[in-house]
């Protein structure tokens, strides 16, 4: 147990968000943070701290091999949000957890694929993704549904002019900065299922990262690398779906 600026913090209670760009600030200013947490951003207290925690990773990768350290001493648990960087390392003697996405109902859609990998073998798949110009990073959300549907990446059709993402997927202007738009296309000779996904803002994703966090403080996890939905799902299976009251 470890006093912090009047705040008495016990394993796993502490969260440290990493990262100083939009999706890290409004993980912190979320008004749905569960009481019982103490957040703060990461800092020197968190290098220096001896407790195990949650470190939840929107960053650069600037910070990333003192959060691993970290971890790796104190047996904390490492949320990886930061697409590009999802590679955990070797053999990692903590719970490493990648999520290429934090909005809880495009990770439910993630889990019905990934629960029938095969299903639409056969048939032909399109998949088409639209992010905000500015976004530089890999399409995370994207490479996870290619996966589940068998396809390449390389198939996969990117759109980032904001022309088009108005006048033919049909953005807001106000959402133009923050969106994440996701169209797969089933086809057969006379038929065809569309599934589609649309995030605008910042809202969902902040919301859901904390629905993980409480998700993985009761997961009770081994050492070792894990998909989001690995924790979902089992929070899901017991009945665990909404940790906001």
């Amino acid at each position: 147990m470890e006093r912090e600026r009047g705040v008495i913090v016990m394993g796993f209670e502490a969260v440290y968000v990493v990262g100083s760009g939009k999706l890290a600030q409004a993980i912190l200013a979320h008004p749905g943070i569960p009481s019982m947490l103490h957040v703060e951003k990461w800092s020197r207290t968190a290098v220096d701290s001896d407790l195990p925690a949650i470190v939840l990773h929107a960053g650069s990768g600037r910070e990333m091999a003192a959060c691993l350290e970290f971890c790796s001493r104190t047996q904390s648990i490492f949320l990886q949000l930061s697409t590009g960087l999802e590679s955990a390392p070797p053999s990692p003697g903590f719970p490493y957890i990648v999520c290429p996405n934090t909005s809880i109902l495009v990770l439910k859609l993630l889990s019905l694929l990934r629960a029938h990998p095969r299903i639409f073998a056969g048939h032909e798949i399109s998949l088409t993704e639209s992010h905000q110009a500015s976004k530089t990073s890999e399409p995370g959300t994207a490479f996870a549904f290619a996966a589940s549907l068998g396809i390449p990446r390389e198939r996969i059709h990117s759109i980032r002019d904001p022309n088009t993402q108005m006048d033919e997927i049909g953005i807001p202007a106000a959402h133009l900065p923050a969106h994440a738009w996701h169209r797969i296309s089933i086809r057969d000779a006379a038929a065809e299922v569309t599934l589609e996904t649309r995030v605008l803002g910042l809202t969902t994703y902040a919301e859901g990262a904390w629905e993980i966090v409480q998700a993985a403080r009761e997961a009770r996890l081994d050492g070792g690398t894990y998909s989001v939905l690995d924790v979902l799902e089992a929070s899901w299976s017991r009945g665990q779906t909404d940790f906001r009251t």
